[in-house]
């Protein structure tokens, strides 16, 4: 799933627009709301994405993916500032053992 990050305010395409309901952009939403971050659901244009502040993707294997370039466009920071926010909650929500497999396996390859 994708979310981009605008003044500080989080978006992503609302559910029946292709977008999967998946566990990994529930968690987000979950954050965003206990970080006080505002959450909205919104169709998203390709404007949107050259002027977002940040672009990260989610899915359960990838977890949080900060995005550096979308169309010709270079991120000033990636992550930025919100998206590690959101990535340093995600990985605390995670149990010890789950995190431990997954760095195994991210050296194993």
């Amino acid at each position: 799933n994708l979310f981009l990050v605008q003044k500080g305010r989080l978006m992503t395409p609302p559910l029946g627009t292709g977008i999967l309901p998946g566990i990994t952009r529930s968690v987000v939403f979950c954050i965003a709301h206990a970080l006080g971050i505002t959450m909205r659901e919104q169709c998203i244009t390709l404007r949107d994405l050259k002027t977002a502040d940040e672009i990260f993707l989610t899915g359960t294997t990838s977890e949080i993916l900060p995005i550096a370039t979308i169309t010709g466009v270079t991120s000033k920071r990636a992550p930025g500032p919100l998206t590690r926010e959101v990535m340093t909650a995600y990985r605390l929500l995670l149990p010890q053992p789950l995190r431990l497999n997954k760095a195994a396996k991210n050296l194993a390859t």
